[in-house]
């Protein structure tokens, strides 16, 4: 899900009713006003002349708040297989458009990843990826980034970040954050194998985008 500050919104997509069904619906709730204490739901429906992003859970999603953009990544899909597809809702808000759904390919292959810890830090435009589970189910350790979706989705870039020990064991479900003072990337906790950690970690990006 994702917040719209300026526009008072709470726009969330997709999911699963924890027993089979996945889903690739969107909601809006709209805020009364800046104290964010009240509200009321409504559905969006975007265009669908063009394509959609199946149903899924686990996805990574971001927000591009000053043109009321939508992205999201990745995620299970309602066949529980890990997914590599790039989507952004345009006019996600509902306000300031006709939302609709379009695919973003980008630079490099990107990887398959069902809830990865992800963090966008929008003053270097870079989205970063870390951990998650395949498409064969196995949890993963890698650090990914993709570089300059804001900026130019045409010319937006993945990249797999190499790293030497010490290093975080592979897990799913993290919390994630950047911060844009010295470019941090954080992850908090997570599942590993069957069981639930509670580490704090952090990656310090050390040449600026």
């Amino acid at each position: 899900m994702a917040l719209d500050r300026t526009r008072r919104k709470l726009i969330i997509f997709g999911g699963n009713d924890c027993i089979k069904e996945s889903f690739s619906d969107v909601w809006v709730l709209s805020f009364d006003d800046s104290t964010f204490a009240t509200g009321s739901w409504s559905q969006l429906l975007p265009d669908t002349v063009g394509r959609h992003p199946a149903g899924r859970f686990g996805y990574a999603a971001t927000y591009n708040e000053a043109k009321g953009q939508l992205f999201i990544f990745g995620g299970s899909s309602p066949q529980h297989r890990a997914t590599s597809d790039l989507w952004v809702l345009d006019h996600a808000d509902g306000d300031s458009g006709t939302p609709s759904w379009r695919p973003v390919n980008c630079i490099g292959e990107a990887p398959q990843l069902s809830s990865p810890a992800a963090a966008f830090d929008i003053a270097s435009d870079l989205w970063t990826f870390f951990g998650g589970s395949d498409d064969a189910g196995t949890s993963r350790r890698d650090l990914w980034q993709l570089a300059g979706l804001l900026r130019d989705a045409r010319s937006c870039q993945w990249s797999r970040v190499a790293f030497t020990e010490p290093w975080p064991i592979p897990r799913g479900a993290s919390s994630a954050v950047s911060l844009p003072v010295g470019h941090a990337f954080f992850i908090h906790g997570g599942h590993v194998d069957r069981f639930t950690v509670g580490d704090v970690w952090t990656f310090n990006e050390t040449v600026p985008r």
